[in-house]
């Protein structure tokens, strides 16, 4: 099948399954006379703030793990593609998990273990030469980032004072940002110094999403 048709059919098939699943939506509630958007302030900015760098960090992973893996490391071209495979493989694993482990540990425990997993997954992937350690790595970082974004959003929904889904589409705005301008942002740094030194930076923000875990309490003022 050549590439035409394989995204043609993509599409035809994504299509059909927006379309039944647009029918099994839950219906809006709209607050009369409230806000379609709000700038997010207070818990609502520190939840944009972690789902922002989750966002920053998943781009990155997407657009420069097979790079690093292929230039840094000198891996091959075969090798080099399965480092985003690895970290997608791990995401998909981990969300399905997700459910019962917030349920066991709590939506704060499980975030600030999400950050402090991603960091451990980068530091892998940037401190080894090996390139199954740093496919390894990658894969830690998947599992450290695969709830961050549903725990974030579940936590937005309950800010008080504030309509759930105005600030879901607060928070959302934010992290898809983070999504797009994370890899440029990356390359940037990575012309000035290294890509290293640039994907270092978003282990730090990994931490830094471990240290505002503590946002995802329920019933924390806006």
């Amino acid at each position: 099948m050549g590439p035409l048709a394989f995204f043609g059919w993509t599409a035809v098939g994504s299509v059909g399954i927006l379309l039944w699943a647009s029918r099994h939506l839950l219906e809006a509630r709209p607050v009369a006379g409230g806000p379609r958007f709000v700038w997010p302030r207070g818990t609502l900015l520190g939840l944009g703030l972690i789902v922002f760098c989750t966002g920053l960090g998943e781009g990155a992973v997407g657009d420069w793990s097979a790079v690093f893996m292929r230039q840094v490391l000198g891996s091959s071209e075969a090798v080099a593609a399965l480092a985003y495979s690895a970290f997608s493989l791990a995401m998909v694993v981990g969300r399905l998990a997700g459910d019962a482990l917030t349920h066991r540990f709590g939506p704060v425990a499980l975030a600030r273990a999400g950050g402090l997993l991603a960091a451990l997954g980068f530091g892998l992937a940037l401190l080894t030469q090996h390139a199954g350690v740093a496919l390894l790595g990658f894969a830690v970082v998947g599992l450290g980032y695969c709830t961050l974004f549903p725990l974030t959003f579940s936590a937005a929904g309950r800010v008080p004072g504030v309509p759930a889904g105005v600030a879901l589409a607060s928070v959302a705005t934010m992290g898809y940002l983070g999504f797009l301008a994370g890899p440029p942002l990356i390359g940037l740094i990575a012309e000035a110094t290294s890509l290293r030194v640039s994907l270092a930076l978003v282990a730090g923000l990994s931490l830094l999403i471990a240290a505002m875990a503590g946002l995802l309490r329920q019933g924390r003022a806006a």
